[in-house]
């Protein structure tokens, strides 16, 4: 796959991390906001039954298909994220946002329904973008949750629905 520039990826760090901790707690379905061209999905596939990841931009999403063809777990949407969102019938263990910064509350107001019991939903670029995402930041302080940092920053929040 491409360079992390080029593609805004995830640093490698951070896909082990994430990859780790699905291992480590067992979730098996996981939504991704913002797919670039797929290098994340790879690590979520790692250890995941059923991922699905959405990117808008033609071009990544061609990518991104053309890199996730054989990994027979990971489903590629095409779109806007907020109006695929409330489309989606399945509900989630784990969402990895890593979208357009300036809407991350959006995001995570529009999952917020679909999220099973003792979901997790993992936020990249926290420490890196945390000007572009105060709002979310304010908001999901009412909620368990602890930033870490690995890659650009990542806040992981629980919820013991």
């Amino acid at each position: 796959m491409q360079s992390q520039e080029k593609y805004w990826n995830i640093s490698e760090e951070t896909g082990k991390f994430l990859a780790f901790i699905i291992e480590i707690t067992k979730k098996k379905s996981i939504l991704e906001i913002g797919t670039s061209n797929g290098y994340s999905a790879t690590w979520l596939a790692k250890n995941a039954e059923k991922i699905i990841t959405i990117e808008q931009r033609d071009d990544w999403y061609q990518e991104a298909i053309n890199n996730l063809k054989d990994s027979k777990n990971v489903k590629v949407l095409h779109g806007n994220a907020l109006e695929i969102i409330p489309t989606l019938k399945e509900t989630f263990d784990l969402v990895f946002i890593d979208a357009k910064k300036n809407e991350y509350l959006q995001y995570f107001n529009a999952i917020k329904p679909l999220l099973n019991k003792d979901a997790l939903v993992i936020a990249d670029n926290t420490i890196s973008h945390k000007d572009k995402m105060k709002d979310f930041l304010e908001e999901i302080k009412k909620y368990n949750t602890i930033e870490l940092e690995i890659g650009k920053g990542l806040t992981i929040t629980t919820f013991l629905l």
